[in-house]
């Protein structure tokens, strides 16, 4: 009888220190702790909390997010998870979990997501954002720009839309709309060696060579080391006319000592050497960016070197 008295004690104890703060007051701790980067701590007060209160969805939601905060993606979509089964039709719910699955790389699952927002939120400018960021990874095309313009039609302003954008427009040929969208970014961020690359070769093709030759100086002035933009001035100096062949070569040269594999630069150097007269030295390089992959050079092969 004793010892049943002593055994119920200790057991009276244990749930006393295990109830010692309410969910709400166990949150609040979680919340602070994550705020200062403990993040493990955090999440033992909210697994504390929802120990007591199951249907919690504030605690849900913030362990969630300590665990995005934490690495711990599919931790993080579990409780996201969580939350929408109980909010089905809460858009900022499957925004997080959207941009979590984009994060490690979900993209199929993260545009899901992204189509539910959109649809319980018509107006949510980050939405189209993410959902648009996630398409160009996976190279829908003309979706990434419809998603992207209307994100910055609604106010969104930000580097990473407006390269994504110059990007997809320049593969797309939109040469105006890829330095509009070049334009933007280097507005932002002027220290990024990839805008004045990529805003170089829409230039070249509209035959603003001038233009282009100022980014392509201020690319390499960043990146010295940048492949892409010695080839693409390559191809710069190469439609400025033969007074500047020898520079072009110069710079041809540089970019595929930097990156043996960079195909585009074989191209351009082989046909600056064909327009040279070196037919047999152009034949070779075609060959070598056909070899890499370069699809067009197999044109230039089938006419030129049979």
């Amino acid at each position: 009888m004793k010892k049943m008295f002593y055994l119920s004690l200790v057991m009276c104890c244990f749930i006393a220190a295990c109830s010692t703060k309410t969910p709400k007051e166990l949150i609040e701790s979680a919340d602070a702790k994550s705020k200062a980067g403990n993040y493990k701590e955090a999440i033992e007060d909210y697994d504390d909390a929802l120990a007591q209160d199951t249907g919690s969805i504030l605690a849900m939601w913030n362990r969630g997010n300590t665990k995005v905060l934490s690495k711990d993606f599919p931790g993080a979509i579990a409780d996201y998870s969580l939350v929408i089964a109980r909010r089905p039709k809460n858009a900022d719910a499957y925004i997080c979990r959207g941009n979590t699955k984009k994060v490690s790389g979900d993209f199929p699952g993260a545009i899901a997501d992204l189509d539910k927002v959109i649809q319980f939120n018509p107006k949510s400018a980050n939405g189209y954002k993410l959902r648009g960021l996630c398409k160009f990874e996976t190279g829908d095309q003309a979706g990434a720009i419809a998603d992207l313009d209307q994100a910055v039609s609604m106010g969104v302003n930000e580097a990473v839309v407006y390269n994504a954008l110059g990007s997809l427009k320049l593969k797309a040929g939109d040469m105006p709309g890829a330095i509009a969208s070049f334009d933007k970014f280097i507005g932002l961020d002027q220290g990024q060696h990839t805008a004045f690359t990529k805003r170089g070769e829409a230039k070249i093709r509209t035959g603003d060579v001038e233009g282009a030759l100022k980014d392509l100086n201020r690319a390499i002035e960043l990146n010295p080391k940048s492949s892409d933009a010695y080839g693409i001035r390559g191809n710069a100096l190469f439609a400025k006319g033969k007074d500047s062949y020898g520079a072009a070569t110069a710079d041809f040269n540089k970019a595929i000592e930097l990156d043996p594999k960079n195909a585009a630069a074989f191209l351009g150097r082989g046909t600056l050497k064909l327009a040279s007269g070196s037919k047999s030295e152009a034949c070779a390089d075609f060959t070598k960016a056909s070899q890499l992959g370069l699809k067009e050079a197999d044109d230039l092969i089938a006419k030129n070197c049979k």
